[in-house]
């Protein structure tokens, strides 16, 4: 296997998504064959009526979203101005990107977030595609959308996947592929994108562990750190909801690198809880960067349609905080959806009034175990109370 930078994408309890594990595209992003194959967009009316069911819309930077999902096609929130002229490669609304219709592909660059290779025809191992993380942000959308009509999803894909030279080299846009300082400028732009489409909330289920050949640990927190200050002061009005992560570990000694340690007003760090109320044992954890925990386990969600024999039914069970995160996601717009004057600040206050509170003692090596073991000090936690949280936001006068 090749040495190559690991992005963890808490799709199972314990893998890491491995650049060069999957096939290699055999046609180009934009491409005449691409769009054949990627051509099940909704046309200009058909996009200007659901945009308009949407009252609030979450930005989910991920791996890509299956837009053709049956479950999803009436979330994907389209960019008018670029889709009446969708691939005339222009920038017809004067952003900086080009046919940025439909979110964006940050690694395919073709204005269509989506794992093109879930539409190739030709030998693939579908099965290790999918545990390698194509299905993930199919996944994660799902969960944040929930199939309430009122919500869109902006879909953006950071990441790729891809093991050949010429598809890694055209879809990082730099010969050092996908270093940490890439996949940070990668996220800020697709912030950017999405606060000029109205976004009021982000979902970042990701995060890195620096590899050997790459930049140092201390150059990626550098580039994190332009990150956190961009989505401090250029972003305010925008929740960043982030996943903790799968290391059951405290977050604030792990080696790695990750969103939820950017510590500003407007991130919010979720854990993932099981049905009890446990924390659970893949979830990371921690005082300081940790804010709050929601359900992570055996949570059904929508995956990729190439994946299903029956479109309608494609649908699986994952675990992580990767779908804690989504929850909580979901769970602030349905807020910002009864109060649209509330504040990032103002929503994070509520999330954690409302919230259920638990307790667990700590193991002597710091992680979380239940209740009961008396060798160290108490870990209090709080979990997402979905029907209060919503309740109280809209008991707040927007007048």
């Amino acid at each position: 296997m090749k040495n190559l930078l690991s992005f963890y994408l808490a799709t199972l309890l314990s893998s890491s998504i491995v650049l060069g594990q999957v096939p290699n595209q055999t046609f180009k992003p934009g491409s005449r064959e691409f769009k054949a194959l990627n051509k099940s967009y909704e046309t200009y009316e058909n996009a200007k009526k659901i945009n308009a069911k949407h009252k609030v819309k979450i930005a989910v930077i991920d791996t890509g979203v299956d837009y053709k999902h049956p479950l999803l096609r009436k979330h994907m929130h389209y960019n008018l101005k670029e889709l009446k002229s969708k691939f005339d490669k222009k920038d017809n609304d004067s952003n900086n990107f080009k046919d940025d219709f439909l979110g964006y592909d940050f690694t395919g660059l073709d204005g269509l977030p989506y794992y093109a290779l879930l539409d190739f025809r030709g030998g693939r191992d579908m099965e290790f595609e999918y545990k390698n993380g194509a299905s993930h942000g199919t996944h994660v959308a799902g969960i944040a959308a929930n199939r309430d009509e009122r919500i869109g999803i902006i879909p953006f894909r950071v990441i790729s996947m891809a093991d050949n030279d010429e598809t890694r080299l055209r879809e990082s846009r730099n010969p050092v592929i996908r270093s940490i300082k890439i996949l940070a400028q990668y996220i800020k732009d697709s912030i950017y994108l999405a606060k000029i489409q109205g976004a009021r909330v982000a979902n970042l289920s990701l995060g890195v562990n620096p590899g050997e050949g790459y930049l140092s640990e201390a150059e990626s927190k550098t580039s994190f750190k332009k990150l956190r200050k961009y989505i401090s002061s250029a972003v305010p009005d925008m929740l960043i909801v982030t996943a903790a992560g799968n290391e059951s570990t405290d977050v604030s000694t792990g080696s790695f690198i990750q969103p939820c340690q950017l510590r500003t007003k407007n991130v919010l760090c979720v854990g993932s809880v099981n049905k009890k109320g446990i924390i659970s044992g893949f979830s990371n954890y921690g005082i300081q960067h940790v804010d709050i925990f929601a359900p992570g386990e055996e949570i059904v969600s929508t995956i990729p349609t190439a994946y299903a024999d029956d479109p309608s039914m494609a649908l699986a069970a994952k675990s992580g905080t990767s779908m804690a995160s989504p929850y909580v996601a979901h769970v602030v717009a349905r807020m910002l959806i009864e109060a649209p004057c509330l504040s990032t600040d103002e929503v994070v206050k509520i999330l954690k009034h409302t919230a259920f509170t638990q307790k667990v003692k700590l193991s002597r090596d710091g992680k979380p175990v239940s209740i009961g073991n008396s060798h160290s000090s108490i870990y209090k936690y709080k979990i997402v109370n979905k029907k209060k949280a919503i309740e109280f936001a809209a008991s707040k006068s927007c007048r």
